[in-house]
């Protein structure tokens, strides 16, 4: 409720604050466009570059060349050092540089993150470099909260990933680029659908039992300025990715506790105007195809489930030779939809990059489009277009400013109703079916209850989605000698707005049947969504300032400090409008006014919020003989979401490093040994808001007077009270503890990093269900008083060989573990005798599941084992767990279900040879679950997986692996713990192959200064699959057979001039 619930503590600073800040902008903007201070410049320009002719006094040689990646690209703003002396330039965007050197003298060359090269000039006068990533490098900047540090000061556990390695995968989502890339980061794709393939992404796991609480994604410093998080950011605009995984996340405090992605997109360097394109065009084909049964297998599966329940056979004989014989053809749903089909796709970049000693800027804009991949989908599409503006400008020498401008447009169709959900009905339809008339596209027969999916594309009904979003920011940073040396005052405004407008239109759709004549004739669908048009607008925005005192002070030789206090005010709102109308007599004006006249068939909806944080926070960091490391950060936070008293929270974060590798009694092989601790309190209210207040709210619906009352013929609006209020309730509170050891070997050449972690989060919001009794009457309210355990480890190791004949070979492999369990619950007491009911002491997502002990084979199995109502041969049997003698829900225990994996592993390989270059991923995981089931259902028209019909009971096969069919789909389902299966796999999951032009074909093009060709793919093959043998679609997915997993192959093209 903006400032008005925080007013009662805090002073209403913000006008002048940001008037403060409008005025800085101002000031900057009008001198950057000042003729006098752009000739002043000049000038001084002129004099350091007539100085330093004057002042060179010995032979020098002009050395020009390039410092590329192992991949071949240009890294910009490599430095580049004569040995021994303060002479240096850097490279430009593609990595070229000149500079002016003494004879015969050595070149040090080096790139954050990368390890750094010496080079003996002699004769030579033209040089190429290839560096190599150094994930270990001691000078590499690491992007931590509100700051950077070198990888040497580093003394938490923070991993970090540079830009480059998200463009070698096509994917146009980018947290899909993140699978296997980074320790400490779970990384799960539910989906492929255009638009909505994004990856869920957990920093080690999970730290609540309340809802997944999401990752907090910081984008150039400013906290939830994107709706889609990193999603949808043009992966070619990263510079660089850093997760923070340990107490370091504290400086974010009451958002923290899921975790914090921190993400620096590129800006600008000194130098001529430098463009950069890069375009691939590919083409992505369905995987993980399922076997499902043929017309044979269904009918004959679900005849003997009649033969087992003394029923009718439900197909005659003669049928089923009709289809033995070829007069009938069985139906391959996938195939007839999907199968052969591939979807296009197709990303484009352009960047401009430069600047001179005062101003540097980045401007870039990129455009993605995805297709549709079934059968007469001519509406399912992405298009999507970024562009950003990152200006830099150096007022003075001690007042820099940042500019920074961006907006993106993200339009998403699909047909009527989900395509998310296609592949689960393929699944599903009756493979005696057929999807066409004689097997023409143009003519769809009805399907299973007049559902064919490839007649239902053609509705004219579709789902329309539009996304805004824009961003801009002021950064400043102002130094102050004239008060002391290393004092500086820091700080940005940030305004980021969000729109969407959605338009959903159902409608019937037509299907073909043959007449008496054997001609195609067409008919009408019944209405499945009731014709009608739904639209949805929504906003929001946010406005955030930040103002930070910094001081860095050396005292001595030995002894660093470094320290800010800061202050950050943050403003959000949101509406949200809904109206809809039902029964269009046509499809061809798809407005709300041509919908019912009648308003029992309208609906509307509307929303609106307000919230406000303020926070004070800083760090204070200390080193001593470069050895001995200490951090200590705070956030003192405050949100109106919560009640006065509890509207603040204190969250502090304490870390320490011994960098061993410093000490005499290291072995000298040691480039680099460091022991870590650290410990923190994070906090979370990513929680329902304003729980502290009695909350009401109107029935909606389509009928004007839904859950209301009719008063003298009159509708009356009523209110429902909701849930009970809480005026206590304040943040969970998670500990995090983490000890490390990093380092590296043989000149850096092998990197490490272990860390064990673990997480104890209290105080989460749960509702008092054993506590008060069931006839209270309303909702209980939540209060803070569960808890919850994770804990786990991660590692990276990296090793890279350079042998200095043009081959450059590394590889890097990752790994995560994590584990949790429920410590308390406040849960509903289980019947006596049936305490392993209980959730306290399980991991999260624990099931209540029936234990199989075996299958009813014969009738001394029925005769020797407790049976519960309906129990036969072929059935599973249960065990009585409570020993009451009868089989129920009493029987039922928790059950590890793993939703979600515990481990998650990935293999980066990455070589280079003269102008070739490769890279190539391995990604799986491990300790995860997901249920299988032999739920033919031919009553419903349901077919199942082809793996179960010759191994299910039945009379003459009584030995068989799984229990007997059901038409129905019965006998306990995914109740019981035998249906869940292991779900573990490896798969290569991306690979790119890429050329570059030499330099001596670029000298004679003149006008290009870099040309790569590349292909790339992703999900090429699964090597392991632990479900392979049941063909129920792809390991990864968890979305029960829908859109299925798509295959990618990329042809690209980079060029720079």
């Amino acid at each position: 409720m903006k400032c008005k619930l925080l007013l009662q503590r805090w002073p209403a600073t913000g006008c002048p604050l940001y008037a403060c800040v409008l005025l800085l902008f101002l000031c900057s903007a009008l001198h950057a466009n000042d003729p006098l201070l752009s000739n002043t410049i000049e000038n001084d320009l002129d004099v350091i570059k007539i100085s330093n002719v004057i002042s060179t006094s010995f032979p020098q040689s002009t050395i020009t060349g390039t410092v590329v990646d192992e991949n071949g690209i240009g890294l910009p703003g490599a430095s580049v050092v004569e040995k021994g002396t303060t002479n240096g330039t850097q490279t430009d965007f593609d990595g070229n540089f000149t500079i002016n050197v003494s004879q015969n003298a050595t070149l040090t060359i080096s790139y954050i993150g990368f390890v750094s090269k010496d080079f003996v000039v002699g004769s030579s006068t033209k040089i190429n470099v290839v560096l190599q990533e150094d994930a270990a490098s001691l000078d590499e900047v690491v992007v931590i909260g509100y700051g950077t540090q070198t990888r040497a000061e580093v003394t938490n556990a923070v991993s970090q990933l540079a830009g480059p390695v998200l463009k070698q995968t096509p994917a146009i989502s980018t947290s899909n680029a993140l699978q296997g890339q980074v320790p400490g980061l779970f990384v799960v794709q539910s989906g492929s659908a255009p638009g909505f393939d994004d990856s869920v992404l957990r920093v080690r796991g999970s730290s609540t039992f309340n809802g997944n609480v999401p990752v907090l994604i910081v984008i150039d410093g400013v906290a939830n300025r994107d709706p889609d998080g990193l999603n949808r950011i043009d992966s070619g605009d990263i510079e660089s990715i850093s997760v923070l995984k340990d107490a370091s996340a504290a400086i974010y405090g009451a958002q923290a506790a899921g975790g914090v992605i921190l993400v620096t997109t590129k800006r600008g360097r000194t130098g001529k105007a430098k463009f950069q394109y890069t375009t691939d065009q590919g083409f992505s084909r369905p995987i993980g195809k399922l076997g499902v049964a043929n017309a044979l297998q269904f009918m004959n599966i679900n005849n003997t489930a009649d033969e087992l329940d003394g029923r009718p056979l439900g197909f005659p004989q003669e049928l089923i030779d009709n289809f033995q014989n070829g007069t009938r053809e069985s139906t391959d749903w996938w195939d007839d939809i999907i199968g052969g089909r591939s979807l296009s796709q197709s990303r484009h970049s352009l960047n401009v990059s430069g600047g001179s000693e005062r101003v540097k800027y980045f401007t870039s804009f990129g455009h993605a489009r995805q297709g549709a991949l079934a059968v007469n989908d001519d509406k399912t599409q992405l298009r999507q277009y970024n562009l950003r503006s990152n200006l830099d400008i150096d007022v003075t020498d001690n007042f820099k400013v940042q500019f920074d401008l961006h907006g993106r447009r993200k339009y998403t169709q699909r047909p009527q109703g989900d395509t998310g959900g296609v592949g689960n009905q393929l699944a599903v339809t009756s493979p005696l079916l057929p999807a066409f008339i004689n097997g023409d596209s143009n003519f769809p027969t009805s399907g299973y209850s007049e559902f064919n999916p490839a007649a239902r594309v053609t509705s004219p009904g579709y789902g329309k989605f539009n996304n805004d979003v824009f961003n801009a920011s002021l950064n400043w940073d102002l130094k102050m000698p004239w008060l002391t040396e290393g004092i500086s005052f820091k700080g940005f405004a940030a305004y980021d707005q969000a729109y969407w407008a959605e338009k959903e239109f159902n409608f019937t759709w037509n299907w073909y049947e043959l007449d008496q004549n054997g001609e195609p004739v067409q008919r009408n669908s019944r209405t499945i969504e009731p014709p009608g048009l739904t639209q949805t607008f929504r906003q929001s925005n946010q406005t955030t300032v930040n103002f930070r005192l910094e001081y860095e002070k050396r005292f001595g030789k030995d002894h660093d400090l470094k320290a800010f206090v800061a202050y950050e005010q943050n403003e959000g709102a949101g509406n949200f409008f809904q109206a809809g109308r039902l029964n269009f007599e046509s499809a061809a004006i798809d407005e709300l006014f041509a919908g019912s006249l009648n308003q029992d068939n309208w609906k509307t909806d509307g929303s609106a919020s307000e919230t406000s944080r303020q926070n004070y926070f800083g760090r204070l960091s200390y080193s001593a003989f470069s050895k001995y490391l200490f951090q200590f950060n705070f956030r003192y936070d405050g949100s109106s979401i919560f009640p006065k008293g509890n509207r603040f929270g204190f969250f502090p974060g304490a870390s320490a490093g011994w960098r061993l590798s410093e000490e005499s009694f290291i072995p000298e092989v040691f480039s680099d040994l460091k022991l870590r601790g650290s410990w923190g309190i994070l906090g979370n209210d990513r929680v329902s808001p304003f729980q502290f207040l009695q909350a009401f709210g109107f029935p909606s619906g389509l009928s004007g007077n839904s859950g209301g009352y009719v008063i003298g013929g009159e509708d009356v609006q009523t209110l429902v009270p909701g849930v009970s209020p809480n005026a206590n309730i304040t943040w969970e509170k998670t500990e995090s503890v983490d000890i490390g050891l990093e380092g590296s070997l043989f000149d850096g050449k092998l990197g490490f990093a272990f860390d064990y972690f673990k997480q104890n989060t209290t105080d989460i919001l749960a509702a008092r269900n054993s506590s008060i009794p069931n006839v209270f009457g309303i909702l209980p309210p939540s209060e803070n008083i569960g808890e919850f355990f994770n804990e786990g480890v991660d590692a990276q190791v990296t090793y890279n060989y350079d042998n200095r004949n043009g081959f450059n070979f590394g590889i890097t492999g990752n790994l995560t573990y994590a584990r949790n369990r429920i410590e308390f619950f406040d849960e509903v007491p289980p019947a006596e005798g049936s305490e392993f009911q209980k959730l306290e002491g399980k991991p999260l997502n624990s099931q209540l599941v029936y234990k199989y002990i075996g299958i009813y084979r014969s009738q001394e199995d029925l005769d020797n084992n407790v049976n519960y109502p309906g129990a036969g041969l072929g059935n599973l049997i249960f065990a009585d767990l409570n020993g009451d003698g009868t089989i129920n829900g009493d029987d039922r225990y928790r059950y590890d279900a793993k939703a979600f994996p515990e481990i998650q592993y990935g293999l980066n390989i990455v070589a280079n040879y003269k102008n070739f270059d490769m890279s190539m991923l391995l990604q799986g995981q491990g300790r995860v679950k997901k249920t299988v089931n032999n739920e033919f259902n031919a009553s419903g028209g349901g077919n199942n997986l082809a793996y179960f019909v010759d191994r299910t009971y039945s009379l003459s096969n009584t030995d068989a692996e799984f229990p007997r069919i059901r038409r129905t789909g019965l006998d306990g389902g995914v109740s019981s713990d035998f249906w869940y299966r292991n779900a573990d796999f490896l798969r290569l999951k991306q690979m790119s192959i890429g050329y570059s032009l030499p330099d001596k074909a670029l000298e004679k093009l003149k006008s290009l200064e870099s040309f790569r060709l590349y292909v790339s793919a992703t999900n090429i093959l699964t090597i392991f699959d632990a479900l392979g043998e049941y063909e129920r679609g792809d390991p990864e997915f968890t979305n029960n057979f829908n859109f299925p997993q798509l295959s990618t192959i990329n042809l690209g093209l980079n060029v720079g001039f």
